[in-house]
């Protein structure tokens, strides 16, 4: 999959990643139990549910400038693979 139009047409992709704390491993997780250090913003609505390998995100916070909720660019499903 192509992160940017410049990567799909150079047929490159690169890696990207986020850190968040989570309180727990499984379930679902409120998005003001969801901590992002490398931010300077809190979730303000949504949550994380957490099932064995899949993870669902659907996390906002509110844009500073505009004053207007925003959703997360990292809003999706993913497979997840627990580090040894």
């Amino acid at each position: 999959m192509a992160h940017d139009p410049i990567s799909f047409f150079q047929k490159n992709t690169y890696q990207d990643s986020i850190k968040l704390e989570l309180p727990q491993a499984d379930g679902v997780i409120n998005s003001a139990d969801v901590m992002n250090k490398n931010a300077n913003f809190k979730y303000i609505k949504g949550n994380i549910t957490i099932h064995e390998k899949n993870m669902a995100m659907e996390l906002f916070y509110t844009d500073a400038y505009y004053n207007i909720t925003v959703a997360s660019s990292w809003n999706g499903t993913y497979q997840l693979q627990w580090r040894k």
